[in-house]
């Protein structure tokens, strides 16, 4: 028996659970307002549940505005809506930085990117308790994440990494490293940026790019 199943014979009276009450009354509220939806498409659609002279119901009519048809069916309005809550325009006229991880990058685009901390031990991060066939599996994930996050920038992309890490940092972080002194360590570039192949542009010091200076 499915859960509206159970719902249904609970609301008819069929089955009886102690304490149930209070659900049984939001399934008839929630039954008697599918039915009342049903069959409205477009902006009947759009009108019945967000209604035009509610100041809370702006942000859902504006992106259901880029819906390029007047008569969508549910399945399009609920579509548009979650790509539009979800995976949002970045803005462009603005004075700050957005930061994000790796995951919510996804679907979402800019003119300038950066990708930073490309190193072993953070892109990839791989647990060191996973077995190996795990261990593959979460490499090529992160290979994955890695392809969406360069697939972000619409005009400038930085993959920005550090030769130098605090000792302490890389310990805590389980971040591989080759020598250093007692309180840096350095650091080895992700293997992800050897995949990019030979075409990719040559790295560029930071002070370089602060001065202005170009590879």
């Amino acid at each position: 028996m499915s859960p509206r199943e159970a719902l249904q014979q609970l609301a008819n009276g069929r089955l009886t659970i102690a304490y149930t009450a209070d659900l049984v009354e939001r399934f008839r509220r929630l039954e008697t307002e599918i039915q009342r939806l049903s069959g409205l498409r477009g902006g009947e659609l759009l009108d019945a549940l967000f209604p035009d002279a509610e100041e809370w119901a702006e942000p859902f009519r504006s992106i259901a505005s880029g819906i390029g048809q007047t008569d969508y069916d549910p399945a399009t309005l609920r579509e548009t809506l979650r790509v539009g809550i979800t995976q949002p325009e970045l803005p462009t006229d603005v004075d700050y930085v957005r930061v994000m991880s790796l995951h919510k990058s996804k679907g979402l685009t800019a003119d300038f990117v950066v990708v930073v901390g490309c190193i072993e031990g953070l892109i990839p991060f791989i647990p060191t308790d996973l077995s190996p066939t795990d261990r593959d599996c979460a490499l090529e994930e992160q290979r994955r994440l890695f392809y969406v996050a360069i697939t972000r920038a619409r005009q400038t992309l930085v993959l920005s990494s550090t030769v130098r890490i605090p000792r302490d940092f890389a310990r805590r972080m389980q971040v591989p490293f080759r020598g250093g002194g007692p309180d840096f360590v350095n650091t080895i570039a992700s293997q992800f940026l050897s995949d990019l192949g030979p075409k990719a542009p040559r790295p560029v010091m930071g002070n370089q790019i602060l001065e202005g200076g170009r590879p």
